[in-house]
């Protein structure tokens, strides 16, 4: 369950007491990738996310929430330079939407630049 932090906005926190319901489905694609030379000598493991709540920062928190953050997350993200990058490592690698006049579904689909 997320919420908003109670002192830190805009940030979001889990809050299994006042948050509203939030899921995460996820699976390894890759472990101990190499990432852009913009992170340095950063390792680290390559997910898919699909978001089924939908809520604020949903999958920023919850991978921090485990301890796992997400590469140049400036919000959520460590401290440890290791981990830093000039962008976060977050990227939609499909999306789906409506068209306006049509209704039908439209897909678009882009690889990771990372």
């Amino acid at each position: 369950p997320l919420s908003r932090h109670p002192t830190q906005q805009p940030w979001q926190c889990v809050n299994p007491l006042q948050g509203k319901p939030s899921l995460t489905h996820w699976a390894v694609l890759q472990r101990n990738s190499t990432w852009p030379a913009s992170c340095g000598d950063a390792r680290g493991t390559r997910l898919s996310l699909i978001p089924i709540s939908g809520r604020s920062h949903q999958l920023r928190v919850h991978l921090a929430a485990i301890g796992h953050p997400i590469i140049g997350d400036r919000f959520y993200g460590s401290m440890d330079p290791t981990f830093r990058s000039d962008r976060l490592l977050l990227h939609a690698t499909s999306i789906t939407l409506r068209h306006p006049t049509t209704n039908s579904p439209i897909t678009f689909e882009v690889k990771a630049p990372f």
